[in-house]
């Protein structure tokens, strides 16, 4: 201490003070937190004085939604087959649930590694090859099966179709539907596109999307427009004659009307017909319009 350090004044005086002194080192910095502490403290105990307004003001900021929160639900983006898909998903939703419910003590397989297995088509690569053909298909009636050969030939020398594509191709659907009254309408069309793709602004349920799909036939007659679409889903041995209209409308009834009202609102035009051709089978079913506001 300061005391014990200088006991004795020059003259020779003692110091007969008794307090004692004690010098510590702090940085300023400390100094200046704690000086803040204590105001922050003063500042918590204080009241606060604030209006009605300023009441509702806060309230509403801390209650506020996103008015669009069905939009962060969706993509911005989605073709017509996913958009259908997920309407049949909604549809099914209950029968789902109860079916996976009943199967929890089913035994799971795993499929053999892909370079064990033989490498075969999958129902959307064979109807892909199918739409392909049935594009570049020559518009005329009767062609015979040597034709059509001839044709797949050439698509795959063209390099539109791979070998296995044209391998898988169902050469005697396609001479079934060119001996078809809807193959003769074909012929005898005043204006036909094949494979027509085409993006839309859809508006389902106040939140715009986009959507994209492709036609596979419009063709225009002279009392209107009729939207044909190719389908080759197995229905022999799965379905009852008598059910696959019904069967076959319940699948693609949503998709073709999604078709139906982009195309008219794109071309400024009027679809009087939806037709769906099942090449397995080779039958004709017609599809309702529905009106869309």
């Amino acid at each position: 201490s300061v005391y014990d350090k200088f006991e004795v004044l020059p003259d020779g005086r003692l110091i007969t003070s008794p307090s004692k002194w004690e010098v510590n080192m702090l940085p300023f910095q400390a100094i200046e937190t704690a000086e803040r502490v204590e105001d922050a403290e003063e500042m918590a105990d204080a009241p606060i004085a604030y209006t009605d307004a300023d009441y509702e003001k806060i309230k509403r900021r801390f209650e506020w939604e996103y008015p669009h929160f069905d939009a962060t639900l969706k993509r911005s983006k989605q073709t017509v087959s996913e958009l259908k898909r997920l309407a049949i998903l909604e549809q099914q939703e209950e029968t789902s649930v109860m079916a996976r419910a009943s199967d929890k003590s089913q035994a799971y397989l795993h499929s053999r590694p892909a370079f064990m297995q033989a490498r075969t088509l999958s129902p959307a690569e064979v109807g892909t090859a199918m739409h392909t053909t049935m594009q570049q298909l020559p518009l005329k009636t009767g062609q015979t099966l040597e034709e059509i050969g001839h044709l797949i030939t050439t698509l795959i020398d063209r390099q539109l179709l791979t070998a296995e594509e044209g391998a898988a191709v169902n050469q005697s659907a396609i001479v079934q539907f060119l001996n078809t009254n809807l193959a003769e309408r074909l012929v005898n069309a005043q204006k036909i596109y094949r494979e027509m793709p085409f993006t839309y602004a859809y508006d389902g349920d106040g939140e715009a999307q986009i959507l994209q799909g492709i036609a596979d036939c419009l063709f225009q007659e002279a009392d209107g427009w009729v939207l044909l679409d190719y389908k080759t889903d197995r229905v022999k041995g799965r379905f009852r004659p008598e059910e696959v209209a019904a069967e076959m409308t319940e699948r693609y009834r949503i998709q073709l009307n999604l078709y139906k009202m982009a195309i008219e609102s794109i071309l400024n035009i009027h679809i009087k017909e939806m037709i769906l051709y099942l090449f397995d089978g080779g039958s004709m079913i017609p599809i309702q319009g529905e009106s869309h506001s």
